[in-house]
């Protein structure tokens, strides 16, 4: 028998060559938990990737301590394995070998290393075929039709714009949008009011002050559809109880200025008046009460009261349907708002708590001490109930919260 054949028969090295390699194969090897302190590295600039030729070599200053990582990506059958080397620095004057050392193969700097070369040397990384399977499936990011909504000028009562959004990446992106091509990406309440806005090409419409029934019923359409928002502030619109305002009219434009709303907000007059705050959104009726300032110069002549002159007072028409008083139990609201000073007096802005009772529709102050509240639009009156628990309830528990504060 010869010598060759005597010889036991020895199973080829499997062959090991230079790899390129991708993401998948790094989460593979190091872990997710760990690939994302990789990143981290990378993000704070910890990472000097020195060269990138046959092998990765890497300096990481990080947590107080300075390492050089050598890596040489090397495909074993399926999978890629990262050898090499990760020491602190200066090197002793005998270098180690690039050997793998299976101690340290889930060594998070050379995590960062492998991620510093895929990320910033192309020659590194290999192509990824997507699955046709996940290329069908992948779709569009979802657009979403919002509404702004705007104080009008001049003959405007209000001007409504129309935007499609798209949330991608955590990143809103807003296009402006006719509501002719927004009433085809919109659900039913949203149509409708593409509807009231005519379908119009322009994307910024508005509705005439004359169109008074119309301006009420945009407002309210938009309350409806979920996705409306006050142009100035971005705050989403949500339904209010009625309010009751101090008004004044500017001299230019003759419109109402609400006195307690926050800065940007408005006062919409259709067949009735709307409040918007601009802070919370909130939307509603509001009853203006009126409050003209007189002229500093101005006298009250005889026979004249608060500006109206002495007239004897109307016959009542006894005809008409007598009010209805019912029995009113009353809810508290609590409305928490920030009154600014007047500019150049130097204040800062202060929060103000305000506690009203609501009967039905109407809303009543905690110091108005009148017996019955009427409800807003019709002649019922609720007979309130201002010694209940309710009543004495609120009070007593907002009082020890204020002083415990």
């Amino acid at each position: 028998m010869s010598r060759s054949a005597a010889a036991p028969q020895q199973k080829p090295e499997p062959r090991i060559r230079r790899a390129r390699f991708a993401e998948e194969d790094l989460v593979s090897t190091f872990g997710e938990a760990m690939l994302a302190e990789a990143r981290r590295l990378l993000g704070a600039g910890a990472v000097d990737l020195t060269t990138t030729g046959r092998a990765i070599e890497a300096t990481i200053v990080a947590d107080g301590e300075h390492r050089r990582v050598v890596l040489n990506p090397t495909q074993t059958g399926p999978r890629v394995a990262f050898l090499g080397t990760c020491e602190p620095t200066p090197f002793p004057q005998a270098q180690r070998a690039h050997e793998p050392a299976l101690g340290e193969a889930a060594c998070v700097h050379r995590a960062a290393a492998a991620l510093a070369a895929l990320e910033r040397d192309p020659t590194w990384r290999r192509p990824v075929q997507h699955s046709l399977f996940d290329l069908a499936f992948t779709t569009a990011p979802k657009r979403h039709i919002v509404f702004a909504l705007e104080p009008g000028s001049e003959d405007q009562a209000i001007f409504v714009t129309v935007f499609a959004e798209t949330v991608q990446g955590g990143v809103r992106t807003a296009a402006e949008c006719s509501p002719a091509a927004a009433a085809a990406e919109t659900d039913a309440v949203g149509r409708a009011l593409c509807r009231l806005l005519d379908g119009a090409d322009q994307h910024r419409i508005g509705v005439a002050a004359h169109q008074r029934a119309l301006v009420d019923r945009v407002i309210e359409q938009m309350l409806a559809t979920g996705h409306a928002r006050w142009a100035s502030s971005g705050a989403p619109l949500v339904r209010n109880f009625p309010r009751d305002f101090r008004a004044l009219r500017n001299p230019r434009t003759g419109r109402p200025i609400a006195i307690g709303l926050s800065k940007g907000s408005a006062i919409i007059e259709g067949t009735v008046a709307w409040y918007v705050d601009a802070q919370t959104g909130a939307v509603g009726r509001a009853r203006l009460i009126g409050s003209e300032p007189r002229h500093p110069g101005a006298t009250t002549r005889a026979g004249e009261v608060r500006g109206r002159a002495n007239q004897p007072p109307a016959k009542r028409d006894l005809s008409a349907a007598p009010a209805v008083i019912v029995e009113g139990r009353p809810v508290p609201h609590l409305t928490l708002f920030k009154a600014t000073p007047p500019a150049g007096t130097g204040g800062a802005a202060i929060n103000i708590a305000q506690l009203r009772f609501l009967y039905g529709e109407a809303s009543v102050d905690l110091e108005d001490e009148r017996q019955f509240a009427r409800n807003p639009g019709a002649d019922v009156f609720y007979r309130r109930d201002r010694t209940g628990w309710a009543h004495r309830h609120s009070v007593s528990r907002i009082a020890s919260i204020i002083l415990s504060a």
